[in-house]
């Protein structure tokens, strides 16, 4: 009887520890399960990081390439006027006359050079095993139609995301001009549409980003400020390459940090197993554009673990 006792009581214990195992815990939209906190002390709680340092704003570039004709060169005359290690010493493959159509011309002195041998874009960039590459181009394409150039620029960006599956690509917006040196084809109308074109085609693609580089650089008319212009055509001095500048780390810095308050965000999801922190973790997701890094942070979420280095260690 002694026996019998005992173990109806062990049973009634599992029972009760079973039951309050599962009313301490809630069901989500996934379908997975987190613990309730019941208490109001806890050692994790989510707080978005603000601000980005130098430094990981640097480590981020540092794995990038900067494609560009003439205009790009000069681009990188002023990361070089800037001294070393600015924004992580990316990678310049910049040339003069460079555009989709000598892009394509192999053996042309017009397209980009990497460790000293011409070859076309989406080469160098296999090449160079960059992680991300920012593309300003459609200045020397534009005596065709923007419709047209458009179609060009989506065949150059399939081909280098055909050789470069893995590769981030920012599109930074075709530059104004000085819109008394427009041309039929070549004008801030033109140019205005072409870039439309882009950031739609960016919009709608996974790891792609576009980015206006055109705030503070324009005249009421829509054109290149004379006082940013060095040629009164479509060149630019040292000042408009800084406001071109601080328009590109703004938005990437913004991405950064989305990025990683989204992964911070799902770590503490995983620590605390508090419904309140994944619910906060998806909201962060859902802020994310198609990327493979929010795929990532879905797929870790519902996994129940994440290493948040595995996306900033780069």
């Amino acid at each position: 009887m002694k026996n019998i006792g005992k173990k109806i009581i062990i049973t009634l214990m599992i029972t009760v520890l079973c039951f309050l195992s599962t009313a301490n815990t809630t069901a989500t939209a996934s379908g997975t399960k987190f613990p309730l906190y019941h208490g109001s002390t806890r050692d994790t709680k989510f707080k978005p990081q603000k601000k980005l340092s130098k430094k990981e704003r640097n480590q981020y570039f540092s794995n990038s390439a900067f494609i560009g004709n003439s205009i790009g060169k000069g681009l990188k005359m002023y990361f070089d006027s800037k001294g070393k290690g600015f924004l992580g010493n990316p990678l310049m493959l910049v040339q003069g006359c460079y555009s989709f159509y000598n892009d394509s011309q192999q053996g042309s002195e017009y397209q980009l050079t990497y460790q000293g041998k011409k070859m076309k874009a989406k080469d160098a960039l296999a090449a160079a095993k960059v992680k991300r590459v920012f593309i300003n181009m459609g200045t020397n394409d534009l005596w065709k139609p923007s419709p047209q150039v458009y179609d060009d620029y989506v065949k150059y960006i399939k081909g280098i995301r055909k050789q470069n599956p893995n590769v981030v690509i920012f599109i930074q917006g075709t530059t104004p001009m000085c819109s008394a040196k427009s041309k039929k084809y070549l004008n801030n109308d033109t140019i205005r549409d072409l870039n439309k074109r882009m950031e739609k085609y960016c919009s709608k693609h996974k790891d792609m980003y576009y980015i206006d580089i055109s705030k503070g650089l324009t005249a009421v008319d829509g054109g290149l400020q004379k006082k940013y212009s060095s040629d009164g055509y479509v060149h630019m001095t040292m000042a408009g390459y800084q406001i071109w500048t601080d328009n590109l780390t703004a938005s990437v810095d913004k991405l950064i940090l989305l990025e990683k308050n989204a992964a911070a965000s799902v770590n503490i999801a995983i620590k605390s197993q508090s419904s309140e922190d994944y619910n906060t973790a998806q909201k962060w997701i859902q802020k994310l554009k198609s990327s493979t890094v929010k795929q990532k942070l879905k797929a870790k979420l519902k996994q129940n673990s994440l290493e948040i280095n595995d996306f900033f260690s780069l």
